[in-house]
């Protein structure tokens, strides 16, 4: 078991978590936008609320990256589910309340189940270096999902299953873009002066990119925050599975 990159990414799981809940609530209490609306990241670029999410946020990122270069996907993914467990209380704090406790028995039976897989899956196998069918494969799978859920939420419209259509395609874009990542941070510290001649640099760009503006659009339809820590933990389950395809 590494723990080096255990820890690292249980450090990046916490700074996620309070960003999630920082820019859930600030994206929620905005004027609604339709998808891929530019003008909502643009209203939220003057919300100090997500602002300071957005700070934090890439402090985990620094240390999700680490964790990433030192650890396998298919290691710390799962891992970095045990930040959303947290948001439960983050999220009962910043609205001055207590957590309750139907959600604290959820985040308990959640935290005992990733606990038994990581002893009992011992997830220490993968590859550093994808071959391109993976990529093309795993590529392929996450744009046509992403497109079949943006479909279905656009039919829906605003509501709780619009927004876990468009959480679900943020997962997937996220869990390709953590395999761009550790790509990325490789040759970062192999052959720094190459990066900007690998495909997989310019991917991540667009990948986080358009992850960004679904992530924000997903928490404005999801509902009240304090009602989707549920929701945010069955995005980040899905869009591990992407791991065993390219890590």
């Amino acid at each position: 078991m590494n723990l080096p990159a255990i820890a690292a990414a249980l450090a990046a799981a916490v700074f996620f978590a309070l960003a999630a809940t920082l820019q859930h609530h600030a994206a929620y209490h905005e004027v609604v936008h339709r998808l891929l609306d530019v003008r909502l990241l643009w209203r939220l670029l003057h919300h100090r609320l997500w602002v300071g999410g957005q700070f934090i946020d890439l402090i985990g990122l620094g240390l999700h990256i680490t964790a990433l270069h030192i650890g396998t996907l298919v290691l710390v993914q799962p891992v970095m589910i045990s930040g959303l467990l947290l948001s439960v209380p983050m999220e009962a704090a910043l609205d001055r309340r207590r957590p309750r406790r139907r959600d604290l028995t959820g985040v308990a039976l959640a935290t005992a189940g990733l606990a038994a897989f990581l002893v009992a899956a011992d997830p220490s196998a993968g590859t550093s270096r994808p071959t391109g069918t993976a990529w093309f494969v795993s590529g392929g799978v996450v744009g046509l999902a992403v497109a079949g859920l943006l479909v279905l939420s656009h039919r829906t419209r605003r509501g709780p299953l619009s927004g876990a259509c468009v959480g679900l395609a943020t997962g997937a874009l996220y869990g390709f873009s953590a395999a761009l990542l550790k790509t990325c941070a490789d040759l970062l510290t192999t052959h720094p002066l190459s990066l900007p001649l690998h495909w997989q640099m310019y991917a991540l760009l667009g990948t986080s990119a358009i992850g960004m503006q679904l992530n924000q659009s997903a928490f404005q339809h999801s509902g009240p925050p304090r009602r989707c820590w549920r929701l945010r933990l069955l995005v980040l389950s899905r869009s591990r599975s992407l791991c065993h395809v390219t890590g």
